[in-house]
């Protein structure tokens, strides 16, 4: 019961009252049933699939607005690693309207829905590749958590879940060089574990970021919060936000934003 009261009001703030009726309505709409849905901070919907994780999605980014943070410096160049279906693309395109984005996203059903989310916006480049620490390919598997949860690995192994395909890695010194880009403003990152591939060796990259927004998965990959906090130790200030962690350079925060919401320096290790 909890749960469908959960889900009746995610769907009540990503629909408005016609949610309550697709919820009441789920046990008989078609899985994955695609929906449009008009964001509060947008000038054009985006769609959802009905009976999925997308609906909780759309309410962390555009009901929280888990991402919104004041920083000193107009971004202009965006990462956006994990996109799943574009709403956080959509979000930064909105919010930073100069800025260049690159949405990455691995998995083949949340890529489609990704590349007609974001084709109203042409700052945003949609990017079939999965964050990693090597340039080479990987496989994705499917833990049963949702169409947020897909979780990439060098090689599939029994624990990990079913099998749901492959795709390129991609490091970020890579992107960097392919897309050349001098500064990446924002780093927004939420892999589902991959993080601590993707920090264990950052020399080539990380003086190249100004603002990481990153979602932390200990519980899926032990050792992960400890790689990404020793690898972004030469960082200012850091700041909390539901699960997302905020790393930000001094010149990034400033004023207002840094008394108010970037409440802790980042402790040494």
């Amino acid at each position: 019961m909890h749960n469908f009261l959960q889900r009746l009001k995610q769907n009540h703030d990503a629909y408005g009252y016609r949610g309550i009726l697709f919820a009441m309505k789920s046990r008989v709409l078609q899985p994955f049933s695609e929906v449009k849905v008009q964001p509060p901070c947008c000038s054009t919907p985006v769609l959802l699939r009905t009976r999925s994780s997308d609906v909780a999605t759309y309410h962390q980014i555009f009901i929280k607005t888990g991402y919104d943070v004041d920083l000193a410096v107009t971004p202009q160049t965006i990462i956006d690693a994990g996109a799943n279906v574009g709403f956080t693309s959509v979000y930064f395109a909105q919010k930073y309207p100069q800025a260049n984005i690159l949405a990455i996203e691995p998995e083949s059903s949340n890529f489609k829905l990704m590349r007609k989310n974001t084709r109203p916006y042409p700052t945003i480049v949609p990017v079939k590749a999965a964050l990693w620490n090597t340039n080479a390919e990987i496989v994705i598997a499917d833990p049963g958590v949702g169409t947020w949860g897909f979780r990439t690995h060098a090689q599939i192994e029994t624990h990990h879940g079913a099998y749901a395909g492959k795709a390129p890695g991609v490091t970020v010194d890579r992107l960097i060089t392919d897309y050349n880009l001098e500064f990446i403003d924002i780093l927004k990152i939420d892999i589902e574990g991959a993080e601590k591939e993707v920090f264990e060796n950052v020399t080539k990259w990380i003086h190249k970021i100004g603002v990481i927004m990153i979602e932390l998965h200990e519980r899926i990959k032990p050792g992960c919060t400890h790689t990404v906090m020793r690898a972004t130790a030469g960082f200012d200030y850091k700041y909390e936000n539901g699960e997302t962690l905020f790393l930000a350079r001094k010149n990034y925060i400033a004023g207002k934003s840094l008394s108010t919401d970037w409440r802790a320096q980042i402790p040494s290790l």
